[in-house]
């Protein structure tokens, strides 16, 4: 009986002794300069909010924050590089929606997005809007249903591309409405917007910030935000739930995400200085600016988040049949 106390207790102390030199990294961390990899383009909203986090957090944290943009192959090199990084915080993933939507895209991915990544928190949630030019004819939602169940498939709108949010969410539009409409996929919001002003296509689908100047200047007409509650900047917009579509509520979050068994020390810092970064005053106001619904619930919260996204995205992508061009 005495042996095995005494194996029990030197067992306890081998275990105890391995996970020191792992405390002690938590603790002195960060050691180096931290890498925030970034599968967008700089400017891109993602970016921007990844590039905040740097600005604020690398004082708080006595290290350099470096943004690194690497963009194409839909963010899967990316994600793959930060998958396989040494889980010592030092090199983070500005995690977006095509950390899930990649899962119905392809047929296999170099990674797990749930499994391979240690969810710190999200920094920012933008929710999706219609808008129509004003000569197309659609002077609200439910008239824009109207017509195209009257004659299905012939309205166009446009998309930053196929598999984006704005793609993704008119096709759950669509499944809510009953309707069929033709997506005119673009390389990115910009190029999207500028033909949609221009009258090349009727209507568009985007996140408020890089559509904004054009609302106000009345070139663009918002006729529906894909929020659960009433959209602040325009508060006259009706949401899905307003136009008899509950289930159309579509949010393009970020967050920040480090590779699995990275110590919960470590992860539960980042988190902290997430909420306070979006909660500095200049952040603050940037966000309100852009109608950015500010994040900063944690780890716990953005686990879920994925999980629950893994479970709507992929299954839609896959009954839509889209296919990535």
């Amino acid at each position: 009986m005495h042996g095995r106390r005494a194996f029990i207790a030197g067992a306890g102390a081998l275990a105890a002794s391995a996970s020191m030199p792992t405390l002690l990294r938590a603790q002195q961390y960060p050691s180096k300069p931290i890498r925030v990899i970034v599968p967008y383009p700089a400017g891109a909203a993602g970016d921007i909010l990844a590039r905040f986090f740097a600005e604020f957090a690398a004082p708080k944290l006595g290290q350099p924050i470096v943004v690194e943009n690497r963009t194409g192959g839909a963010g899967i090199a990316a994600t793959e590089a930060v998958a396989r990084a040494e889980p010592d915080g030092h090199t983070l993933l500005l995690t977006g929606p095509n950390h899930v939507t990649n899962v119905g895209l392809y047929a296999s991915l170099p990674y797990d997005p749930d499994k391979d990544f240690a969810p710190i928190s999200v920094i920012g949630t933008d929710y999706v809007l219609l808008m129509a030019n004003p000569k197309s004819g659609f002077g609200s939602a439910k008239e824009l249903i109207a017509k195209a169940k009257a004659s299905p498939g012939t309205i166009n709108y446009s998309s930053s591309g196929v598999g984006t949010g704005g793609h993704l969410s008119m096709e759950l539009f669509q499944r809510s409405a009953g309707i069929k409409l033709n997506n005119i996929p673009y390389r990115g919001a910009t190029p999207a917007l500028t033909d949609t002003v221009a009258g090349q296509v009727p209507l568009n689908v985007t996140a408020y910030a890089p559509a904004m100047e054009f609302i106000r200047s009345g070139r663009l007409i918002p006729l529906a935000v894909a929020s659960p509650d009433k959209f602040a900047p325009l508060p006259e917009t009706p949401t899905g739930k307003d136009i008899g579509l509950p289930d159309w509520v579509v949010g393009t979050w970020f967050g920040l995400s480090a590779p699995a068994r990275t110590s919960d020390v470590i992860v539960t810092r980042l988190a902290g200085l997430v909420t306070e970064v979006i909660k500095t005053p200049l952040v603050a106001e940037r966000m309100k600016l852009t109608a950015t619904i500010p994040g900063g619930d944690g780890p716990a919260a953005f686990r879920a988040l994925i999980r629950s996204e893994l479970e709507r995205w992929p299954a839609l992508i896959r009954a839509a049949g889209i296919k990535v061009q």
